[in-house]
């Protein structure tokens, strides 16, 4: 610009007037139309005033009387703050109040994930506490008139906190100094506007698809992507759950319109790669249609029996494969009768995973900052790594007993396979399939205590303790009735099925992570069924799959075709 003015004199100041000029008529006019019911809400005084403001705006904007500008466009924005040319209901004040408490609450929850000892440790989810603090005032502003009718000085109160929360924010406080006047202004809002918290989590998800449109308008596809996965994970962990117990269709609806899509419509994951905005919009349309159902579903207060129900479908979903794991390695080591060494271990890997389960879990609400995002980053590599142990478990025990001689493998071979670290192998995968199961149920629990008694659920949980528990008897028992070679070669097809679903949950977990691509593949069904066994409508999920199976049967038979003849062990 210094380079323009230079060589033509004045022209750069008088492009800035014309292009003043402009924004301030068109601002006159635009008051024109509402400027009867302006007069009604303040008066004809007020009205005039203001008339007479936007004149003396565009007078000063020819002239290029810049500081006089300045001072009648603050005037002009004081005036007009709070006013809204179309009337808000009592339903809709109460329903932008119930927003704003919980852009609050989510204000507070992303500046602790986002700030650690003074400084920003996690810049988007700084950004995005300051992006709530912002839509806060941005909502307050809207219903204002209503509320200074109700009670003008709480209303000062409210506007004093949130400046205050503002100006904390900005100097980049200590979480602990901003809870109180997020605690305060949410008071306010309830006790003295008799506002109520509601949409919880579903608000949340709205309000990010709703900053990701934003994104897209202005070029920013990186920082779309950023929400749309932001969305997604307090989706995820929150109104998804709720919806598994009651209306699970709409769910798997929900879930595969931000990913994939359906047979229908595209998903966000795909359209946004392909930067398709009218089809974006269109996506983003029925979503919010799915979301207002999903509002009116899980606005019904759940009941102790739900709450039950829902408590035992997290412990079978989250829990089952785990068990089946544990169950069948233990059973293994039951029927070759391995060392009670080995089986100790296995035991200790499985509760060592239950207690750092935990312990992850407590940290991440004090110490360490976990995102949504990093979440499923972590649950994706702890299941791609249990995938791989077990690979070599079940190309292990399928080549002792279809490529190695059986018998002479059970009578001669087990106690040394036992005693040369391969009980080791098998501790380590009871770790890992239970911690990482064992993060995520206490999540969904989290979740769940949000939305139902305490009593109910701890019920839940026991029911469903006991229901795994009764499959891992069960598994226990027939290991040592069956025999060995028909045991082992469904326990192995067991661990293959299981190999094959952790490597698709796995990816589906980076897929969500933002670390894999999402390219749509409508021949897999979806459903809960079809995500229990890791089965994705996606091109990625599905390839990943293949490849194992292939590897698996590539192995098993060069290890065939290498095998050597074993002299048989005479029976005793």
């Amino acid at each position: 610009l210094r380079d323009w003015e230079k060589k033509f004199p004045g022209r750069i100041e008088s492009i800035y007037n014309a292009g003043t000029v402009v924004n301030a008529t068109l601002a006159q006019g635009y008051f024109g139309i509402v400027q009867s019911e302006f007069e009604t809400q303040r008066g004809r005084e007020q009205m005039g005033a203001l008339q007479n403001d936007f004149g003396q705006l565009i007078q000063n904007a020819i002239s290029g009387d810049w500081k006089s500008l300045v001072i009648r466009h603050s005037s002009l924005v004081a005036a007009l703050d709070g006013f809204n040319p179309v009337p808000l209901s009592a339903k809709d004040i109460a329903s932008k109040g119930a927003q704003i408490m919980q852009f609050l609450h989510l204000a507070q929850v992303e500046y602790e994930k986002g700030v650690r000892n003074g400084q920003v440790s996690v810049p988007l989810e700084y950004s995005e506490a300051k992006t709530f603090v912002e839509q806060s005032f941005a909502l307050l502003n809207e219903i204002k008139p209503a509320l200074a009718q109700k009670d003008s000085a709480a209303l000062a109160q409210l506007e004093g906190k949130l400046n205050e929360l503002n100006g904390l924010i900005d100097k980049v406080a200590d979480p602990k100094e901003t809870k109180p006047a997020v605690e305060a202004s949410i008071s306010l809002l309830k006790d003295k506007f008799g506002m109520a918290a509601t949409g919880g989590d579903i608000a949340a998800t709205l309000e990010l698809l709703k900053q990701m449109k934003q994104a897209i308008a202005a070029g920013e596809w990186a920082q779309a992507e950023n929400l749309r996965l932001q969305a997604y994970a307090i989706f995820e962990v929150g109104a998804e759950q709720k919806l598994r117990t009651r209306e699970p269709r709409l769910g798997d609806d929900l879930q595969s319109l931000f990913w994939q899509g359906t047979k229908e419509t595209q998903g966000l994951a795909v359209l946004l790669k392909s930067k398709d905005v009218s089809a974006i919009n269109t996506t983003l349309t029925e979503m919010t249609q799915l979301f207002a159902q999903a509002q009116t579903v899980l606005d019904t207060q759940m009941t102790p029996l739900g709450a039950i129900a829902a408590s035992v479908a997290i412990l079978i979903r989250e829990g089952l494969e785990a068990v089946l794991v544990i169950a069948a390695v233990m059973g293994y080591l039951r029927a070759t009768k391995a060392p009670t060494k080995a089986q100790t271990q296995v035991i200790g890997g499985a509760g060592l995973g239950i207690v750092l389960s935990f312990a992850l879990w407590a940290l991440a609400q004090t110490v360490i900052s976990i995102t949504p995002v990093n979440r499923e980053l972590f649950e994706g590599l702890i299941a791609l790594a249990a995938a791989t142990v077990l690979f070599y478990v079940t190309n292990w025990l399928l080549h002792k007993v279809y490529v190695a001689d059986w018998m002479t493998f059970v009578k001669a071979q087990v106690q040394k396979a036992m005693s040369s670290g391969a009980q080791f192998g098998l501790a380590v995968l009871g770790f890992m399939v239970v911690f990482r199961e064992g993060f995520e149920t206490v999540l969904f629990f989290q979740a769940l205590l949000f939305d139902a008694p305490a009593w109910a659920v701890a019920i839940g949980a026991v029911i469903g303790c006991l229901v795994i528990g009764a499959i891992a008897v069960v598994i226990l028992k027939f290991s040592v009735k069956i025999q060995l070679k028909p045991f082992f070669t469904w326990t192995g097809i067991l661990m293959l099925i299981l190999a094959i679903a952790f490597v698709g949950i796995g990816l589906r977990n980076l897929q969500e992570a933002g670390w894999v691509g999402v390219t749509r593949f409508d021949l897999i069904p979806t459903g809960l069924v079809p995500s229990l066994l890791g089965l994705f409508p996606t091109v990625e999920t599905v390839t990943g799959q293949v490849l194992v199976v292939a590897a698996l049967a590539a192995t098993f038979v060069i290890s065939k075709l290498r095998a050597k003849p074993v002299p048989k062990v005479k029976a005793a």
